[in-house]
This record gives structure tokens, C-alpha cells and sequence, in this order.
């Protein structure tokens, strides 16, 4: 069985951990192109020994009150933890007693409430599965959603998103069109208020376009009309010809009135912006499976061009081979790369988490397509003062070519 992940979950309420986050990871897994029955290992601190230090490994502390049984041997699994620098999470039933709940060495770390519906998330990106940064471009015509797409932002910024919102995200004197294309070229997912007039917006037509080409993942919002046919009792007024991943339903009752659907303030009720959000994290998450499955489809075909094989690690580097021997390495990332993701690339083959080869033939690869030129020059500046240095797919035939 080759393992990659490991999950503990610790504290006095660690049968907390339960089945709809268990199905819920694996779902996640899934939408990664990982296989969870053979990748990701649950464990409990009766199963401590297991933990493998060539594994990436996320703790869950499930808070409660001191003195439970075997208490020593949870707090003992989880110094090890920290000592090793593993990421735990503490989790409560509410985050009023969190000082009561969690040991002080948790302290602090931030609190979740172990029925957050962003558990899931954080548990993936603690794994080093998704990007720090969750980022969400939303998609609309004024005139008919201005008020939806206004409270939607607010609840998606208030679950730790960046979310672009049409011209209200872009700085003044720079040309519109070049930032609204580089932006959807970094995003995780796109939400379209797909309401009855979307379509006559110039804007939302590019921007589906745009989309498409990049292979984003779509939450569709859809607005409904009755219709007694239909088992709910409304018809979707979804655009012809689209397929997205995720839809939701905007019926009557999901508004705060119902006779008001349509128009610069027409609002959501709360329930339903909380059922959005959650989709739209269950969204993002395939949505960055799909964009690394894209890039690495670039770098296999390329790679066939010139007789070359492909080794992919899940999540990890993907390492090219001619006649049985790596040659070159790549990492594949999701959206535009920048300092950060360059750092942390490196730190990787600093510690040894990506064995170094003497070859040293490594690239950060990722798919350019909307970057501003501007971007392309920083980008350009860099691989000559840095060690490992970026790609763009478009030039793999380049960097694959043998030498004459």
C-alpha cells in the first residue's frame, strides 16, 4: 500500500471524528485525483505507532473538558506532533470555550467548531493539498444581481476567501480587461449568478469564455420559474448548453422576498448564502483537482512528443524520464506562481521533503494563459536570480527538446 497522509484525531472528544467528515475527506481525495482507500490513513492514539514521519501528517485535537481517559497518552501523542511540526487543529462544540477546552500549548492556534462546514478545507490544506489562499471570482449582470453578489462576497470573505466582485476589485487607471483575465487565470472557482438576463452582460459572455479556456470549475446559481411538472415544483432557468460542475437552485423561498427576485435589491436569506458557501468549498476543492490534472496533461503530452516518460506523485512533483532516468522534475501548481510559491517549492528540496537530484533540472510549471506581460516580466526577472525557476506549459516543448 503506498501511503501518503495521515490523519489523527486526539482529545477527549475524539469520536467526534465521525463518518460525514470521513466521507467528506475522501470525497476530497477523490476530487484531487488521489486515492484515499491506499493514500490517507484515520488514526486513533491507540494506533500512535503508525505515524510515519515520510507521510504528511494533520492532527485534530477534539477539545473538551481535562482529566478524560487516557488523557496522558493524548496529550503525550500530541507534543510528538508538535515537536515534529505537524499541524493540529483544535477543534469545540463553540468557540466561547475554547479557553477552557483546549490545552494551553494549542492555545495559539486558531479555533474551528468541529461542525464548521471549512473543516474539510482546512484539513486539505494543512495537508498541503489545496492553496493557502481561497480565492472566488464572482460572476454577474448589475441590473439583475448587484444585491445577491454583494452578500455572497461578504459570507465567502467571512470564510477566509479573497473574492473578486467585477470592478469594485480592480484599482483604478489600469485597463480592466487585462486585470479581469489575469485574475480568473489565479482563481480557484468561479460562481455565476446565472440569473434570466446574465447573458446580455458583455462582460459575463468573456468571462465564461474566458473559463472555459482555463477549464475552471463553476458554481452555477440558478434562477427557477414554477412549473408543476417538476418534482420540486420549479423549473431551472439554467443557460443552454452549459455543464458545471455544481448548481444550486434559487427558488422563490430562498429570498428575503419572494415576489422580489430579480433587481439591484433583490437579497438571499441567510440560510441560503451559508448553503452556497459550503458548495462552493466542495466546489473549489475539484476545481484545483481539475486545473493540476490540466497542467500535468500539458507536460505528458509534450513529454510523449520526445519519447519521454512521465512519473507523477499524487499532489507532488512530476518527474521525467528518458530510458528509466529522471532527467528533469517539475512541480505543477495551481493558478500564476509568485515569491511564495517559489520559496516554498524550494524549502521542499532544501529539507529533503523532494529528493535533489544532481541533474538539477527543475521547474515550477503552470498554466499561463491570461497572464499579464507585465507578470511575465516579473516572472522572467526572477528565474535569473533564483535557483528553481518557473515555466509556463506553453514553452515545455523548450525546455523538453533534446539538446542538439
Amino acid at each position: 500500500m503506498s501511503l501518503h497522509y495521515q490523519l489523527i484525531a486526539l482529545g477527549p472528544n475524539a469520536n467526534r471524528f465521525g463518518n460525514r467528515l470521513r466521507r467528506e475527506l475522501y470525497d476530497g481525495f477523490c476530487d484531487l485525483n488521489l486515492d484515499p482507500t491506499s493514500d490517507l490513513a484515520v488514526l486513533g492514539v491507540a494506533e500512535r505507532s503508525r505515524l510515519n514521519s515520510k507521510c504528511s501528517i494533520v492532527g485534530l485535537w477534539y477539545g473538551g473538558d481535562p482529566g478524560f481517559l487516557d488523557e496522558r497518552d493524548h496529550l503525550a501523542t500530541l507534543d510528538s506532533l508538535l515537536s515534529m511540526g505537524v499541524t493540529t487543529l483544535p477543534l469545540v462544540a463553540s468557540l466561547n470555550t475554547f479557553g477552557q477546552q483546549i490545552p494551553k500549548r494549542l492555545q495559539s492556534v486558531n479555533g474551528i467548531e468541529w461542525d464548521d462546514s471549512r473543516l474539510t478545507g482546512d484539513v486539505l490544506k494543512a495537508f498541503g493539498l489545496t492553496r493557502d489562499l481561497r480565492q472566488a471570482f464572482i460572476s454577474y449582470k448589475r441590473s439583475d444581481s448587484a444585491g445577491i453578489a454583494k452578500q455572497l462576497a461578504h459570507t465567502l470573505f467571512d470564510r477566509g476567501y479573497q473574492v473578486f466582485l467585477d470592478t469594485a476589485s480592480v484599482e483604478r487607471g489600469v485597463p480592466f480587461q487585462d486585470v479581469l483575465h489575469e485574475r480568473l487565470a489565479n482563481i480557484d472557482l468561479v460562481i455565476l449568478l446565472d440569473s434570466p438576463n446574465a447573458l446580455q452582460s458583455v462582460w459575463v459572455h468573456e468571462e465564461l469564455d474566458l473559463v472555459n479556456q482555463l477549464g475552471l470549475g463553476v458554481l452555477q446559481l440558478a434562477w427557477t420559474v414554477p412549473d408543476a411538472s417538476e418534482p420540486s415544483g420549479y423549473k431551472l432557468l439554467a443557460t443552454p448548453g452549459t455543464e458545471f460542475s455544481f448548481r444550486y437552485a434559487l427558488e422563490p423561498d430562498r429570498f428575503h422576498d419572494r415576489n422580489k427576485t430579480i433587481g439591484l435589491d433583490a437579497t438571499l436569506k441567510a440560510e441560503a448564502l451559508e448553503q452556497i458557501a459550503d458548495l462552493a468549498e466542495q466546489a473549489r476543492i475539484r476545481s484545483l483537482g481539475a486545473r493540476r490534472i490540466r497542467v500535468i496533461s500539458y507536460l505528458r503530452a509534450e513529454a510523449s512528443r520526445f519519447k519521454l516518460d512521465v512519473n507523477i506523485h499524487p499532489a507532488g512533483p512530476v518527474e521525467i524520464l528518458r530510458n528509466g532516468k529522471v532527467i528533469s522534475t517539475a512541480f505543477p501548481i495551481m493558478g500564476l506562481p509568485d515569491s511564495s510559491v517559489i520559496y516554498e517549492c524550494e524549502q521542499k528540496l532544501k529539507t529533503g521533503e523532494i529528493p535533489v537530484s544532481d541533474f538539477g533540472g527543475y521547474r515550477i510549471l503552470y498554466d499561463g494563459l491570461g497572464i499579464m506581460e507585465n507578470r511575465v516580466s516579473q516572472l522572467g526577472w526572477l528565474n535569473d536570480h533564483v535557483q528553481l525557476k518557473t515555466l509556463r506549459t506553453e514553452l515545455l516543448n523548450n525546455w523538453l527538446k533534446p539538446n542538439e
